[in-house]
């Protein structure tokens, strides 16, 4: 019920608030006015104590008390009980509810606390009449409706002016609530309206500073006052900052009573009792579990039992597990070094509740120290690894067990072998180190926070699917010595807008070798490879949203993949390379942007994209196969960017005008005439400018003489309105990857009717008339080029229009073909090859030599 909502005079409020606490008359608790008092039958007073200063808490033994954690405050603060002010010595806080066990001492010594509640173990509350004692705030102004009808209580009151108070409810359920800081198992109630089914004579509702006040609940046979708490005051509907208290719907009058409870202490009873009984390493040397003299009160062993490994120690010790043994907790408080070895066991057990292993939770212990269990250990109850030393708590031993592991506190907690226990891991703070293969587990991952550190010296798989419900950073690198491995899980799932940070050395990869999938992004999803790079192989899903791509190292995407509508990917930093399509079937939904200078996005297989903008940095085709770029839509900022075909080529549909003369000038300034050879900004390519025989050529699919076709480079064309471009010979007008009579009648025609500027083409001048080096010309650097390919051109280069075409014989030809001329430089035509219209239709016909003057 925690955040759910409720409309009062036509605005929505947000209903759940947790009791916070501050500062400062009046009584505690709310009841309605008549029926203020205290129960027939109640706690003493010194059942509930004041929590230093601003919230509630209870004794449960002689030298604990317990209360909630939002209300903050630790060690040194003061606790007054019984108009007694004890200070708290050291705070115990469980690791996900929003509870926390305290010891108290007065004048440094015990506290003796006379009057003390045990914990209500059982699992009945449902119905069952509670009292409640608290110090918090109390009844102010009635609340009325503008037909003066009373709906509820404002809260007044300052904390330290006023009294305990107590009241009745009835629990009416059990639930879980988290509020973003604490996931805790609650007892419900309601705050009813006089004479309503559910009410209680009595009836109160906690207010602001009743945070940590008792449920108490009377297991006497007669109701003579046999008292057990049950719960910790934790939440009411409508706390701060509305600090109000309502038994009826303002608009309608119909009953709606407020909703408040309690941490439930029968799902903590484990927790609480093993703090209050723990057994205590006592000797300052090694020594075997199972000897009684080495523990405080006697050998711990048993569910639910709490075992502590203190500061006795002076150096490093090691503590011989003999047998096998049970706990509820293990906790180690000291700097030196506590080792756990042995030919025994641990399992973790509890009633109800969690297991736990804590490293330095108590306060007065701030230092380092880095302890190892090399023992094998069984989980039969989830287990809560509490870690907040800075040095690194090493499990050596394999874990068994059907149940989970979730890591709390900033510190480290190492997984040192290969662990088969399935129920899962979950990270909620701090690092998780994996430094053997399945190290993780055989259940899910769940990163709510914190960090994966895998490290090892191989090629290694350490965990089954990944699930990413927080930012979180994922570090890969060798244990001893390595380099260039993959480290990997098998599947990955991203919820929501996260980040996703890669971080290492040795040139590492992070492996995912099922899916990777993306879901509830709403904006941005971010994949950071900030010192080491991502390997998604076995495919991605992005089905709403955006993904950023930061940081300078490599994401790589293969497997299958699929983008839901207006899907879009961004390159602001390293490389992103697709090894497999983007688009498969022509679904082409994803637009990809790279943005920042030295950003690049490769593609190491044919893609269909929605979009490809390059407004700065690289857009790049791999070598070693003609992969294909078929977009809707495309962009280059030509004075800085580039898109390079290698070997490959391009498709660009279009609707409405076509984009022929810009795609022609990004060829252009890719051609770079004047400095450089297919190493401009634009469109280039990388192969053609390593070589003296190819090019990129552009053709509009429009274009009669050339276009109208339906498939390119074994890819389906959609339809005639676009553009076509390809690495290629010199020559090759109609961009079937071989130069013959096609490409001689149309550099031909062309001179004929254009050459040496005699007018311009229909279209103007273009790689399909002729004009090869993109200079505006049909002239005898054209021929040259066309003639070089020709001659010296070896097997055709891949197209999809039938057969290769016809590559005439060396042999035929009875002139010699020096190199290029300079680009951009118009000889004479005293050289030019002139050829009549379809003088080579027919196979071997041998090229003459025209006189320069010969008309054409």
């Amino acid at each position: 019920m925690d955040g759910f909502k409720r409309q009062v005079g036509g605005a929505w409020l947000l209903a759940l608030t947790v009791c916070l606490a501050a500062a400062g008359p009046v009584q505690g608790l709310i009841q309605h006015p008549g029926d203020e008092g205290d129960p027939a039958v109640r706690p003493p007073d010194a059942a509930v104590g004041r929590w230093a200063g601003n919230a509630s808490c209870v004794p449960v033994g002689p030298n604990y008390v317990i209360t909630t954690r939002h209300q903050g405050h630790g060690v040194g603060w003061p606790v007054t009980i019984g108009g007694v002010e004890y200070l708290v010595a050291e705070v115990f806080d469980h690791a996900q509810a929003d509870l926390r066990v305290v010891r108290l001492t007065l004048g440094g010594l015990d506290a003796d606390l006379a009057d003390y509640t045990p914990v209500y173990t059982g699992t009945d509350e449902h119905f069952k009449n509670v009292v409640i004692g608290g110090w918090g705030q109390g009844r102010g102004d009635l609340l009325k409706t503008p037909g003066q009808t009373v709906y509820g209580y404002a809260w007044t009151g300052a904390f330290l002016d006023q009294p305990l108070r107590w009241g009745a409810n009835r629990i009416e359920d059990t639930s879980e609530v988290g509020d973003g800081t604490y996931t805790s198992k609650v007892i419900t109630a309601d705050f009813d309206g006089a004479g309503g089914s559910a009410y209680r004579a009595r009836e109160a509702a906690p207010a602001k500073y009743d945070s940590g006040g008792g449920w108490f609940i009377d297991v006497s046979p007669g109701g003579t006052g046999d008292w057990r708490v049950a719960g910790l005051t934790r939440g009411v509907e409508h706390g701060e900052p509305i600090s109000q208290s309502w038994f009826r719907n303002s608009l309608t009058g119909v009953h709606d009573p407020d909703y408040l409870d309690a941490v439930r202490l029968s799902s903590y009873a484990g927790f609480i009792n093993g703090v209050i009984n723990t057994d205590v390493w006592r000797v300052d040397s090694s020594g075997l579990w199972s000897a009684a003299a080495n523990w405080s009160a006697g050998v711990p062993n048993g569910t639910d039992t709490w075992a502590a490994l203190g500061d006795a120690i002076s150096a490093d010790r090691t503590v011989t597990v003999d047998t096998a043994v049970t706990l509820g907790t293990l906790r180690i408080d000291d700097n030196d070094r506590y080792t756990l070895d042995g030919t025994g066991s641990l399992t973790f057990n509890v009633a109800t509740g969690l297991a736990g292993i804590e490293v330095n939770r108590q306060a007065k212990f701030a230092g380092n120290g880095a302890h190892t269990i090399g023992v094998p250990i069984t989980l039969a109850a989830p287990l809560v690894l509490n870690t907040r030393s800075s040095g690194d708590l090493i499990l050596a031993g394999a874990i068994f067990g059907s149940k989970s592991i979730t890591k709390c506190g900033e510190g480290t907690a190492v997984l040192a072998a290969t662990n088969p226990f399935y129920g899962g891991l979950v990270i909620e703070e701090g690092t998780v180190r994996g430094t053997a293969p399945g190290a993780l587990g055989t259940g899910e991952v769940t990163l709510k926070g914190g960090s994966i550190d895998l490290r090892y010296d191989a090629d290694a798989a350490f965990a089954g699917t990944v699930r990413m419900k927080s930012s979180a950073t994922a570090n890969v690198n060798a244990l001893v010595a390595g380099t260039g491995r993959t480290l990997s899980v098998g599947a990955l799932n991203v919820e929501g807008n996260q980040t996703l940070t890669v971080t290492g050395g040795n040139d590492y990869w992070l492996g995912v070798t099922g899916a990777t999938v993306f879901t509830g992004v709403t904006g941005v999803a971010t994949v950071n490879t900030a010192s080491a790079n991502l390997l998604l192989a076995g495919g991605m899903v992005v089905t709403t949203g955006s993904i950023g791509k930061t940081g300078p190292g490599t994401l790589a995407i293969g497997g299958a993949q699929y983008y839901g509508s207006a899907a879009a990917m961004t390159v602001a930093g390293g490389t992103v390379r697709f090894n497999s399509d983007a688009g498969p079937g022509g679904l082409d939904n994803l637009a990809v942007s790279v943005t920042s200078p030295g950003a690049a996005v490769a593609f190491g297989a044919t893609q269909h994209l929605a979009n490809l903008t390059v407004s700065a940095g690289t857009a790049q085709v791999l070598s070693g196969a003609p992969h294909v770029v078929a977009t809707r839509g495309l962009s280059i900022d030509a004075s800085d960017s580039r898109l390079d075909l290698a070997e490959g080529g391009l498709i660009l549909s279009y609707t409405g005008s076509s984009p022929m003369t810009q795609v022609s000038d990004w060829v252009r300034t890719g051609l770079n005439r004047t400095a450089g050879y297919w190493d401009g900004f634009g469109i280039t390519s990388s192969t053609a400018a390593g070589a003296t025989l190819t090019a990129v050529g552009v053709i509009d699919n429009t274009d009669p003489s050339v276009g109208g076709k339906t498939t390119f480079m074994g890819q389906t064309v959609p339809d005639a309105t676009s553009i076509l471009a390809r690495y290629t010979w010199w020559g090759d007008a109609n961009l079937d990857g071989v130069v013959n009579s096609n490409d001689y009648d149309r550099i031909d025609t062309n001179w004929l009717l254009y050459g040496n500027g005699q007018g311009t083409p229909p279209g103007g001048f273009r790689w399909s008339v002729g004009d090869f080096n993109y200079d505006g010309l049909i002239n005898s650097n054209d021929y040259d080029l066309i003639d070089r390919a020709w001659l010296l051109q070896g097997s055709p280069l891949m197209t999809a229009d039938g057969p290769y075409g016809f590559v005439l014989p060396t042999a035929e030809v009875d002139f010699a073909v020096g190199p290029p001329a300079t680009l951009g430089v118009v000889p004479e035509p005293a050289t030019i090859a002139l050829l009549a219209a379809g003088a080579l239709a027919v196979v071997g016909r041998r090229r003459r030599r025209p006189a320069a003057s010969t008309p054409r």
